[in-house]
Parts: C-alpha cells; sequence; structure tokens
C-alpha cells in the first residue's frame, strides 16, 4: 500500500506486485507457480543504512522526520526475520500456492484497516495514523 516518505520505495514493491500477478496466470500452464509474500515492517538495518536528502522546504522537513521517526518505532517492534522466512517455506510447500501471503502482525492489520474501510476511509486513517503529529 502507498505510504508517505517511500515512494520509490513503494512503488517497486507496486511493480512487483503487478509482475507477480502477471506471472500467475502466464506460468501456470507450465506448472510454475508465483506468489507476492507481502511482510509488514521487519526488523533489519534498512532504515539505517538509507541515505535520505534533505528536504528544503522546512513545512516537508518536519513531516519526513515525523514519518521517519514512526517508521524507526516500527521497526524497532516489527516482524523478525525468522518470520517471515517461515512464511516462505509455507508457500513453498503449499499443494497449491496462494496469490499472496501475508507476514506478520502489522501487516495482517494494515490489510484488514484497508480491506475493511472504503478507500476514502482508509486515506484518512493513515493521515491520522501516520501523518499526524
Amino acid at each position: 500500500m502507498g505510504l508517505p516518505g517511500s515512494p520509490a520505495y513503494i512503488s517497486s514493491k507496486f511493480a512487483l506486485e503487478g509482475l507477480t500477478e502477471c506471472l500467475r496466470y502466464e506460468l501456470e500452464p507450465f506448472g510454475i507457480q508465483a506468489t507476492i509474500i507481502e511482510p509488514g515492517v521487519v526488523k533489519t538495518p534498512f532504515f539505517s543504512s538509507m541515505k535520505v536528502t534533505e528536504p528544503k522546504e522546512p513545512e516537508y522537513q518536519k513531516m519526513m522526520n515525523h514519518i521517519m521517526s514512526g517508521l524507526q518505532m516500527m521497526v524497532s517492534m516489527g516482524t523478525d526475520p525468522g518470520a517471515v522466512a517461515s512464511v516462505v517455506v509455507k508457500a513453498l510447500h503449499d499443494t497449491e500456492m496462494l496469490p499472496r501471503y501475508h507476514a506478520g502482525a502489522d501487516a495482517a492489520m494494515f490489510m484488514e484497516a484497508k480491506s475493511s474501510r472504503t478507500d476514502i476511509e482508509f486515506e484518512r486513517y493513515m493521515k491520522r495514523e501516520v501523518l499526524s503529529r
């Protein structure tokens, strides 16, 4: 799902999701299965190794600092990489691979929040949860 503060990262995930959905149809006749593993925030050094250009606009900088501090907090409470690996192993051993698998409590929570609301309701929810200061 789209989140503020990481459009390049998120858009690459959207591209992989679309690619995988296409490949499921194209490769199934050849006995090849494809799936999407959708982890939430995983405890990795990803954010600490990220290089971010400081915005020149003070209000935008303030918003980005708020978003990044929230993401860093989510990483500290995030899903253990081993839990994601377990989901990958489960997908590999399923007789019929599902189109997608969620990994981590936060992934399931966000997907439930998104599916139980209209687009506008979810947008308001995300603005309140992610952008509120």
